[in-house]
This record gives structure tokens, sequence and C-alpha cells, in this order.
């Protein structure tokens, strides 16, 4: 059966339109995605390779679909959970962290505090590959922060960017030939 998206309008109403999974969104229609980023009992970030046979095949993700029609955003990240995961989340450890409008859909990002350190995962084998959790470290501000692992070929590194030295003489964050240092 054939995955239906409800179309929302600029303000994220609905608007009684329906279109197919696939099929391109109409202009002036958007439709609602989530992802869940899942933080263990000890602090760790849990991932999920993608499927190998899926765009950008094997690297690393939090999970994440899209909303089905008759779903709220809640309702959609938590079937998404437990479609991907196998996680049946508890509301109370379940937040809204933000929703942002782009051109075409409304990305609602929430945080799931997993009560478990090592939670028991059923995988969606034609979703979601080998998982695997990150611990969190802390910032100078006291922060926690996740080193997550590379994106090959995007020349996001996880790691902190190593620009050259600046020219001798001059100071970093200043001005040289118009561009900054």
């Amino acid at each position: 059966m054939a995955e239906l998206w409800d179309l929302r309008d600029e303000f994220e109403r609905p608007t009684g339109k329906q279109i197919t999974r696939g099929d391109p969104i109409p202009p002036g229609y958007w439709h609602i995605v989530v992802t869940i980023w899942t933080v263990t009992a000890d602090g760790r970030l849990l991932l999920t390779r993608r499927h190998p046979d899926k765009h950008w095949a094997l690297l690393w993700e939090s999970t994440a679909g899209s909303v089905q029609a008759g779903e709220t955003s809640r309702e959609g990240a938590l079937r998404e959970l437990r479609e991907e995961t196998g996680l049946e989340a508890e509301a109370d450890r379940f937040r809204l962290l933000s929703s942002e409008k782009t051109d075409r859909l409304f990305l609602d990002t929430y945080l799931y505090l997993c009560p478990e350190q090592e939670p028991a995962l059923r995988l969606q084998p034609e979703e979601v590959g080998t998982p695997a959790s990150f611990p969190p470290r802390r910032s100078r501000t006291g922060s926690r922060i996740w080193r997550l692992p590379p994106w090959p070929g995007t020349g996001m590194t996880g790691r902190r960017s190593r620009r050259p030295p600046p020219p001798a003489g001059k100071r970093p964050g200043t001005k040289h030939d118009g561009q900054i240092i």
C-alpha cells in the first residue's frame, strides 16, 4: 500500500489534500518530516547506519521519517522510533526540540531520553543497519557535546577543522588582503 502524506499550508495548517510518497510536493504546500535524537540513560547518543541500498548508504543517522496521513508530528515521530529501532518512548521522556520550515517541508526535531543504558533494539532491516552509541564529552563551558563519526565525501569530518596557520606577523581573526584569517 502506498504511503500517503498530508499536505500543509505555509503555517503548517492541514489543507485536506494528500500526496503519495515519491510524488513531488506541489508549490505552495509542505509536509512534515521528523527526526529523533535518542540519548541513553548514561548520556550516549544512539545512531544507526543507513541501509546499503538507500541514498547516502552506510552513513550514520538519527531516527527520521515522514509523518503519514492522519498523524500528528508527535505520533509520526513515535511511530518512526518504534518502526526503525523497536523502542517505545514514554510520553514524559519525549520532547520537541525544534521545528523549522524549509522550502517544501516542516522539520520537527525530537529528543528521546531513553531510561536504559543499553536498550534492546529491534531494528527494521529494510531501513537501518548497525546501531552504535557515542559517549558525550564536556565542552569548556561544561555542556555535553558528542563527537560524531565522519560523513565521507561531505567534508564533515566530526572533528574541528584544521585551518592553515595565518601568514607570519598576522593574528587570527584579523583581515588580511580582504579575507578574515
